[in-house]
Formats: C-alpha cells, sequence, structure tokens
C-alpha cells in the first residue's frame, strides 16, 4: 500500500508541476493564438487526470496492483512532459524571444510533443477503464465465498459516474444492479461473475493495455485465488502485490485457466517495481516497433498503388 501511495504522490507532484509550467507559458504566449490553444489543450488534459488521479488517492478500493501499474506509466509520461515543457519556460532566456508556435511547429520538438500528448491521452484512457473494471470491495471469505460489499461498490461508484457520467461506472456496479445483497449488506458472486467482469470485451474495443485480475483481496484475507484471465495483443496483465510481497504467508493459493496471447505478458506472483517498470518499457517497445512496421507497410502499399 505504501509503495502506491508514493507512486499517487509522485504523479501528482508531476502534475501540479505540468500545470504551473503550463500557466506561465500561456502568459508569456498569450497573444499568440497557436500558441495559446495548444497549451490549454495541455491544461485540460493534465486536470482531467488529476481529478482521476485524486479519486484513486481518496479511495483505498481502487488502489489495486493494475491501477498501480497504469500509474507508474503515468508517471513516466508526465516526466517526459514536464522535461519537454521545461525547455519551453519562459525563464528559460534562450527561449524567451521565440514563439511557442515557431519553437515546435515543422520540428522535431514539435513531433516529440505529439507523441507525449498521444501517449498521456493513451495512459488516461488505460487508467480510466482500469478504474471502471476493477473489482471493487470484492473479498474472499474464509470458506472461500466471493462477496462484494454494496456500500463500498455505491460510494466509489457514485464518484464515478460524477466524473465520467452514467456510462463510466464501475462495471461491478452494472452487473450488481438488479440484485438484491444479502442481510449483511453483501451481495453473493461466483466464479461466473468474475470471469465476466475479466471478459475483456469492453477493454478490447476501448484499446486497454492494463487489465484487472481477481486477485485483489485485502490483507486480511489468507486466501489468494486466480482463475479465469486472459491477456491478448499487447496487454500486460499483474496478478499480484506490487513492492510488497504480500503472499509470503498465505495458506492457500489457486492459479488455473488463465492464458496470455500473442505479445501479452502476464504475471501471477509479487513483481518488484524494478520488474514493473521493465515489463512497462518492453511494452512500449513492441508497440513502437508495431507501429514503425505498420507504417512501413502502409507507405509500401501506397507506392504499389502509384506505381500501378
Amino acid at each position: 500500500m505504501a509503495e502506491i501511495i508514493g507512486t499517487i504522490s509522485a504523479a501528482n507532484n508531476l502534475i501540479e508541476t505540468a500545470f504551473q509550467i503550463i500557466k506561465r507559458l500561456r502568459q508569456a504566449y498569450e497573444r499568440q493564438k497557436e500558441s495559446a490553444a495548444l497549451l490549454d489543450s495541455l491544461s485540460e488534459e493534465i486536470l482531467s487526470i488529476g481529478k482521476i488521479v485524486s479519486i484513486v488517492e481518496d479511495e483505498d478500493a481502487l488502489q489495486t496492483a493494475n491501477v498501480s501499474a497504469v500509474l507508474i506509466k503515468l508517471r513516466m509520461t508526465e516526466d517526459n512532459l514536464v522535461n519537454w515543457l521545461k525547455k519551453a519556460d519562459p525563464g528559460k532566456k534562450g527561449l524567451m524571444r521565440q514563439s511557442l508556435y515557431q519553437l515546435v511547429h515543422g520540428s522535431k520538438e514539435y513531433k516529440i510533443l505529439g507523441e507525449i500528448k498521444d501517449e498521456l491521452t493513451r495512459v488516461k484512457s488505460d487508467l480510466s477503464i482500469t478504474i471502471q473494471v476493477a473489482h471493487v470491495g470484492v473479498t474472499w471469505t474464509a470458506k472461500l465465498e466471493i462477496v462484494a460489499n454494496n456500500k463500498i461498490i455505491r460510494r466509489v461508484n457514485k464518484r464515478l459516474v460524477k466524473l465520467f457520467g452514467k456510462d463510466g461506472g464501475l462495471k461491478i456496479a452494472d452487473l450488481l444492479e438488479h440484485r438484491s445483497p444479502r442481510d449483511d449488506g453483501l451481495f453473493q458472486l461466483s466464479e461466473a461473475d468474475l470471469a465476466s467482469l475479466n471478459s475483456g470485451d469492453d477493454l478490447s474495443s476501448a484499446g486497454s493495455e492494463i487489465e484487472v485480475s481477481n486477485a485483489e483481496m485485502p490483507p486480511d484475507t489468507n486466501n489468494r485465488i486466480i482463475i479465469g484471465n486472459s491477456t491478448k495483443a499487447q496487454a500486460l496483465m499483474i496478478n499480484g502485490p506490487i513492492g510488497e510481497d504480500m503472499w509470503r504467508d498465505i495458506s492457500y493459493l489457486r492459479i488455473e485457466n488463465n492464458t496470455a496471447e500473442g505479445n501479452s505478458t502476464m504475471v501471477n506472483h509479487a513483481t518488484s517495481f524494478e520488474v514493473l517498470k521493465f515489463l512497462t518499457e518492453r511494452q512500449d517497445a513492441n508497440k513502437e516497433r508495431e507501429r514503425q512496421w505498420q507504417s512501413s507497410t502502409n507507405k509500401r502499399a501506397l507506392n504499389e498503388l502509384a506505381v500501378g
């Protein structure tokens, strides 16, 4: 838990730093319409991401291994953005006389900023989807029953719907919408219910690269069950704690019917931040190679059509 709190804090600090630099740039280039529009777009994206991170910070139920994995990726992307913004910071005399528009348009710097903006948008989408499909309030009882806490689900879902709209709430809330909780306020779930949450249909259509696992259980539960998960394409799934190995003293571990296809990666054990960083960077490298291959293929096809 301490690790994800540190990740959230770092992400928030980078958001604040980026926003302050953008604010200074906005004031310096206020009369340049193109520059102002570019900075306003960046500012809106940063503020939007900040609202999502704040919900994760407030809600312990959302601080899962998979959300943590996306936050680490977000922190890396924000760091790239802040480094780029520092180059254009009006506090640096060398760039003060230059138009931000002239600085970035038609140049290598513009391409770099475009790539950072695109990655920021992708990570924001990943974070939103990973939160929405999280197994909020789900625990395993001592009798290996799967139950969901109605109070926690309703509270978290209300915040997400307010931020994302009615279609942006928790997937588990939709699953339980027409069911009645037990007298103790808990919903009884089946393994089929968990499998439906992990089906990946919504994730695939939204282009998500990091999927939720069903291994997220509170530290007082001495059992871990990881079943029916699947990854495809360039997906990365973490089915265990990140940082501290909270599985050292478990008494029951069940891992079955999990599949990883294509260039996807699935980890069914505790993972260090160093390993996660390596997996994330490898994932980004694989995506870049795939994009370059696709671009090269498209160019060849266009050339062939032109010759024909």
